[in-house]
């Protein structure tokens, strides 16, 4: 199967023979789901670590994680947007003309 040659190729030792990354990203098996988008992404911003020292509740996780995800959400209806000639408004997306 692909997935076994895959992992056959991807845990040989000797790292002359093994596959590189390029090889495996353009694999058969993974190409399926390759992403160059993802692939190239810009790296992610900085995180604040402050609250790593911080004891929070199960509640105060939850509110915490669901405004990082608004945040993100936010940003990604933002990017496609602006590179689709999109208009937001009242949570609804309209295309504009060109």
């Amino acid at each position: 199967s692909l997935a076994r040659d895959l992992l056959g190729r991807m845990l040989i030792i000797d790292p002359d023979r093994r596959m590189s990354v390029d090889e495996a990203l353009n694999h058969p098996y993974i190409n399926v789901w390759f992403e160059d988008s993802e692939v190239n992404a810009p790296a992610p911003g900085q995180c604040n670590h402050m609250d790593d020292e911080r004891e929070f509740t199960v509640d105060q996780w939850k509110e915490l994680i669901f405004h990082e995800v608004i945040q993100y959400e936010g940003e990604q209806i933002q990017k496609y947007t602006n590179g689709n000639n999109i208009q937001q408004s009242n949570n609804q997306i309209t295309d504009q003309p060109t």
